[in-house]
């Protein structure tokens, strides 16, 4: 008797083999078919992920962020649909951790594309930051150095005696000068109620303004035993006007011996920086403009066009506050003007003293004046 397997068995297995080639055969098929089977292109340089916290280098731009695991996400050209992902495979499973760390890298991408184009990127998704507004400083520009005025010595100059020196009779004057327009300069001494006490013109060249070196003595005489007193040197023009005019208040003695102080710094109290002189000016204005140091705080300084005829033109009066450090203060007035011809004019700044009656100082420049 004769023991064996069964005739059917044979057949039954050659079928299940024939059956699992063929879905051996079918799924090698469909696997050629699938995206990650594919070549893939050459990949570009790699961004790494840090697993620790950090801060992107824009305020504001990337959250801190903890992975638990380095992932490498790689970056190709392409369009964000194209970009290919390379995950180790122990890290296929963490897909939350791979899908962040792909939205960070993805991101920093869009950062850096728009950085380097004018033109606005599209966000790859719902996570692109806002931007950041960048700030300025205005930087001012460079401010023009305006160049300080040069401060002229006085046209005529006092130098002995000095202010309040107190002196006797016969006074020593001695002053750098100019003479006026006929070679001559005039010389006064004026009492405290403004009445000249002394009164002589001195023939001292024979140029008209032409600088001098002036040394004289005046003799006085006072029926007090003493009083205040303003020793004055003056020039005029070619038409009378006056030109200059320089003064020191004393203190008059008929007894006693000579005090005499130091003299002052011999700047010009009053200069004048507009018009200048020769100038020719035109149209229905003029601007007078300068610095002054006014001998006192009481009486105005007044400002004058006078014409070769006597014909004064305009008058103003401008208080002009003296300098703490006794320095030279800006001051502006303007005229309306209307002429008919040329003028040789001539415009007058003065100011009279504070307890003797009278002008104590002048200045004066020449222009001419225009219709």
């Amino acid at each position: 008797m004769r023991i064996g397997l069964p005739q059917k068995q044979p057949r039954k297995l050659a079928g299940i083999y024939f059956f699992l080639a063929g879905l051996f055969l079918v799924s090698l098929a469909a696997c050629m078919q699938l995206p990650w089977m594919q070549a893939l292109p050459s990949l570009p340089p790699t961004i790494a992920i840090p697993t620790e916290k950090t801060s992107s280098a824009l305020p504001g731009v990337l959250k801190e962020t903890a992975t638990p695991t380095p992932v490498a996400v790689i970056l190709s050209t392409a369009t964000p649909s194209e970009t290919a992902l390379d995950l180790s495979t122990d890290d296929i499973a963490n897909t939350q951790a791979a899908e962040e760390a792909l939205a960070e890298a993805q991101t920093q991408a869009a950062i850096l594309a728009s950085s380097s184009s004018s033109a606005p990127t599209p966000c790859p998704n719902a996570r692109c930051p806002s931007p950041t507004p960048t700030l300025y400083r205005w930087v001012s520009r460079t401010p023009t150095i305006t160049p300080t005025p040069t401060l002229s010595g006085a046209f005529l100059n006092i130098m002995r005696p000095g202010p309040l020196s107190k002196v006797v009779s016969p006074i020593q004057l001695e002053a750098a000068a100019h003479a006026g327009a006929n070679g001559t300069i005039r010389v006064e001494l004026i009492g405290e109620d403004g009445q000249a006490i002394v009164r002589k013109i001195l023939l001292v060249g024979d140029q008209p303004y032409m600088s001098i070196y002036l040394s004289t003595s005046i003799a006085f005489e006072i029926s007090t035993v003493s009083q205040a007193g303003r020793l004055q040197i003056s020039i005029d023009d070619q038409y009378k006007r006056p030109v200059a005019l320089s003064s020191v208040d004393l203190i008059l003695l008929s007894m006693g011996s000579n005090a005499r102080n130091l003299p002052g710094d011999g700047l010009e109290p009053f200069i004048i920086l507009q018009p200048k002189p020769d100038q020719v000016i035109s149209g229905n204005k003029l601007v007078v403009q300068g610095l002054a140091r006014p001998l006192n705080s009481t009486q105005p300084l007044i400002v004058k066009l006078v014409t070769e005829s006597g014909t004064i033109l305009g008058t103003k009066s401008i208080y002009v506050i003296p300098q703490p450090d006794g320095g030279h203060s800006p001051f502006s007035v303007e005229f309306p003007i209307s002429v008919t011809e040329a003028h040789d004019t001539r415009v007058i700044i003065s100011q009279d003293g504070d307890h003797i009656p009278g002008v104590a100082a002048l200045s004066s420049v020449d222009f001419t004046l225009m219709p």
